[in-house]
């Protein structure tokens, strides 16, 4: 059960709200179908400098983003976080909601890079400075990946995840161009087929895989990894690939996702040439995968034995 919020209790004149300055995290969940009050800041997030964590699930509306772009804009916020969540739920609805309120947008300007957080081509500055932990869903990387990766610190970042942005292949393309070892210890990527419209069919197919095995190639340390990925792909490679992180890994996740018939499904990850990964790794305390357990255990001996 929910409720609309009223904008007199945001404000920051409110006495709960304003003298709240020490507030160490904030977690907000909101959605458009309360009232909008467009045009009117309802919640003044830069006034929170001391802030380490902020998660915000259901970003949607113009006054979210302006609220958002404020915060941004008052780096003493900004450059404290440690931890940031930032759920667009899908980048299209994100995007009209934008619409609405600036007429005159470019949709190929990509207005969340250039207008809420302020990326400027070819710019490196860090926003988030102290950022370790950064979870992005529905955001739009193209036309500013390499920006993304100075703005969010992620050459820094110890847990990334990514779901069903829109360029999450270009992102880790740039990663890659910088040629910096990452400190990850946390990856996951999801490409569902809700997002895979965003791609060229051709593109995708050809690029999905090789840009996935590079990434988990380029690094190693690794202890949590979750892929959930959709046809078509290698995952014989992708499998091989992990075998990189296997002396650290604790955790690790495996979805394959297909549509034969036009209906989506869970697919069989293939694992015949993939069950050295799991026998040489005590460390693993966390295993799942998609398709018939049964088809799994007749690919790996290990598991046949250990289950």
């Amino acid at each position: 059960m929910g409720c609309c919020v009223s904008s007199e209790i945001l404000k920051n004149e409110n006495h709960w709200i304003g003298r709240q300055e020490n507030i160490r995290s904030i977690s907000l969940l909101t959605d458009g179908g309360c009232p909008t009050f467009a045009y009117e800041q309802y919640f003044d997030l830069s006034s929170f400098t001391s802030l380490q964590s902020l998660s915000w699930k259901g970003l949607s509306r113009s006054d979210h983003f302006d609220c958002f772009e404020g915060f941004v804009k008052n780096e003493a916020g900004a450059r404290r976080l440690r931890s940031l969540v930032l759920d667009l739920i899908d980048w299209k609805t994100a995007e009209n909601g934008w619409y609405e309120h600036e007429e005159e947008y470019e949709t190929s300007r990509n207005f969340f890079a250039t207008r809420v957080l302020g990326i400027e081509p070819a710019g490196i500055k860090v926003l988030f400075q102290s950022l370790e932990t950064l979870l992005l869903v529905g955001v739009n990387f193209a036309p500013f990946a390499n920006e993304f990766v100075h703005s969010f610190n992620m050459l820094n970042l110890s847990t990334l995840q990514l779901r069903n942005c829109p360029s999450s292949l270009e992102l880790l393309g740039a990663l890659l161009e910088e040629g910096v070892t990452l400190k990850l210890k946390s990856f996951e990527l999801v490409i569902d087929w809700d997002c895979l419209h965003n791609y060229r069919y051709r593109v995708y197919e050809q690029a999905l895989t090789e840009v996935i095995v590079r990434f988990l190639a380029s690094f190693q340390g690794l202890e949590d990894l979750f892929l959930l990925l959709t046809q078509p792909l290698k995952w014989h490679f992708i499998a091989n690939s992990i075998a990189n992180h296997q002396s650290t890994l604790k955790r690790l996740v495996l979805h394959d996702r297909d549509r034969p018939n036009n209906d989506v499904v869970d697919g069989g990850i293939p694992w015949q040439n993939s069950g050295e990964l799991l026998s040489h790794n005590p460390r693993l305390s966390c295993f799942g995968t998609s398709g018939p357990v049964s088809k799994m255990v007749r690919s790996s001996p290990y598991i046949e034995s250990h289950c």
